[in-house]
């Protein structure tokens, strides 16, 4: 299993788009009056190989966003496509190219061991265990796990499982990440860790869509922006042009501060 993901040829088209998109409660249809919108005529697009930033205020949104592209919440209306294809009809292909790390990678750690977790989908592949162990090496070693592979997984810190539910999604033939609030929990340091990781990753062709209200760990190596508020589209744009809003009207997106001098320039 080459470290280098495998993009199927598919950098030049967006990962999704999304035309007019509004999301609801599961149960909308049966529900009496007027129905909730969680989205509101969301359009946009998710660009393949980069690291897009998706932010704004709690309740804004994130979450249920992300879970529609991984096709967990079906409540919603208008267009959504993955790599040009309707998405309700390439599920089966968005299930194994797509993985998604909760906000709590303790639900997503189901074995006794980190080794066992991350060779987790190859074995129910009917993968041999030893063919698998060797095929996750270099997911293991870019991922740092090396020191950690006979570990019970809830005796490792919030970073280190966060990683291990990555090198897994990985292992499992995943090219695109969702990552929601990955920074939760940790400390600078932590945070910092997983970020290289993930830079290295959008550097190997995978493509990430970063769930957090915490710009300063990662805004800048951001590709893209996207900022939701009260469920609606506020910004789409590169990160430049996100500060420069910011700089002009800090309340607009109420947002955290975005403090340039902290990184130097961006891009």
């Amino acid at each position: 299993m080459s470290s280098r993901i495998d993009t199927h040829d598919c950098q030049s088209a967006p990962v999704f788009e999304l035309a007019g998109v509004s999301a609801f409660p599961p149960d909308y249809q049966t529900a009496p009056g007027e129905p909730a919108r969680l989205l509101h005529n969301i359009s946009l697009e998710i660009p393949a190989g980069r690291l897009v930033l998706l932010t704004g205020p709690n309740g804004s949104g994130k979450t249920i966003l992300l879970r529609i592209l991984t096709g967990l919440h079906t409540a919603w209306e208008g267009a959504v496509s993955y790599r040009g294809q309707p998405l309700r009809s390439s599920l089966r292909e968005i299930r194994r190219r797509t993985g998604l790390l909760f906000q709590n990678p303790l639900h997503q750690l189901v074995e006794r061991t980190v080794l066992d977790d991350v060779i987790l989908s190859l074995r129910y592949r009917g993968i041999r265990r030893a063919t698998a162990i060797e095929m996750v090496q270099p997911l293991i070693h870019d991922l740092a796990l090396q020191d950690l592979l006979q570990r019970d997984p809830y005796s490792l810190s919030t970073g280190e499982q966060r990683r291990t539910v990555i090198a897994g999604l990985l292992a499992g033939g995943a090219d695109t990440l969702l990552l929601d609030e990955p920074f939760t929990g940790l400390d600078y340091p932590g945070a910092n860790e997983l970020v290289r990781h993930l830079v290295q990753l959008r550097e190997r062709g995978c493509s990430l869509v970063i769930c957090t209200h915490d710009l300063i760990k990662i805004i800048q190596h951001t590709d893209h922006c996207l900022v939701l508020q009260n469920g609606q589209m506020q910004y789409s744009g590169d990160t430049n042009g996100l500060m420069e809003l910011q700089r002009s009207d800090p309340d607009a997106l109420q947002l955290e501060p975005i403090i340039p001098e902290r990184f130097g320039s961006y891009h």
